[in-house]
């Protein structure tokens, strides 16, 4: 009987806890269900390029403009200030 086992070592970013649910769930099977919890159907945050991925075909689409970054023309000030 051993109680101490050396920890096998695994690569990170396998595994995603569902917030709506709590279960460990493998990452791949997240993606492959377009990022939603096959336990409770909780929808996790997407990011942009993942979002581009799921709706347009492989080698139909031809990002543009990269490095495009939002500007800001008007100089735009509130009365409160926004956390970074």
């Amino acid at each position: 009987m051993v109680f101490f086992r050396k920890k096998k070592d695994m690569p990170n970013g396998l595994w995603v806890r569902c917030d709506g649910c709590g279960s460990m769930l493998f990452k791949k099977t997240v993606e492959d269900g377009i990022f939603v919890c096959p336990e409770c159907n909780y929808h996790f945050r997407i990011f942009s390029r993942d979002r581009l991925n799921l709706l347009v075909d492989e080698n139909s689409f031809e990002e543009m403009w990269p490095n495009m970054a939002p500007c800001d023309p008007l100089n735009f000030k509130d009365r409160i200030t926004y956390p970074e």
